[in-house]
């Protein structure tokens, strides 16, 4: 349908925040890349949608490193309660993965996080696929090898304690309202 990850995160997102504030919880967002960019502090009400939506308009993907480092810390500066804290990423590079486990297994003393691990499907689709040339067999390949670290790294931040839903795009936004409504019915936070 010509969208693209990043869309369907923010339309997860949007749908996550939009039952949250319905059910009377408090919602905040902050997007990072290079550095911590945009924060809407935590607020309740249907008010609090619009912040919130305008802000995740705003997200753009760009080739840059993420500094996963400096969002953890601008979170934990800024909020002292429980909360179920959310991130949103890729886990295909092992070094990053290893920083995410580590910043999310350290939030696991005050907060609830929740690594939402959103597949991109055309790695997946390479990985399944039967090649007809070297370069496609080498392309299958550096697909499968891909996804078996970012299971790994699902495994690794599983073992440690922390949520994981590994989940594609397409059906991200249902799995991850489902996966909310879970958390508050368990009482969780």
């Amino acid at each position: 349908d010509g969208r693209t990850k990043l869309d369907r995160v923010v339309d997860a997102a949007l749908a996550l925040a939009r039952t949250a504030l319905a059910r009377g919880d408090r919602v905040g967002c902050l997007l990072f890349g290079a550095e911590p960019e945009t924060l809407v502090a935590p607020g309740r009400g249907s008010s609090h949608f619009a912040p919130l939506a305008s802000a995740l308009g705003l997200a753009r993907s760009r080739i840059e490193e993420s500094d996963y480092a400096a969002a953890f810390d601008a979170l934990l500066a800024r909020q002292r309660r429980r909360a179920l804290v959310v991130l949103f990423t890729d886990l295909v590079d092992p070094d990053t993965s290893a920083l995410v486990l580590a910043r999310a297994a350290a939030l696991r003393g005050r907060h609830l996080p929740w690594v939402v691990a959103v597949a991109d499907s055309a790695i997946a689709d390479l990985a399944g696929a039967i090649p007809d040339t070297a370069s496609q067999a080498l392309a299958r390949l550096a697909a499968e090898r891909i996804l078996e670290e970012r299971d790994r790294a699902v495994g690794r931040l599983r073992g440690a304690g922390v949520r994981v839903l590994s989940t594609p795009a397409s059906a991200l936004g249902g799995a991850l309202v489902g996966g909310y409504l879970e958390v508050k019915a368990r009482g969780r936070l």
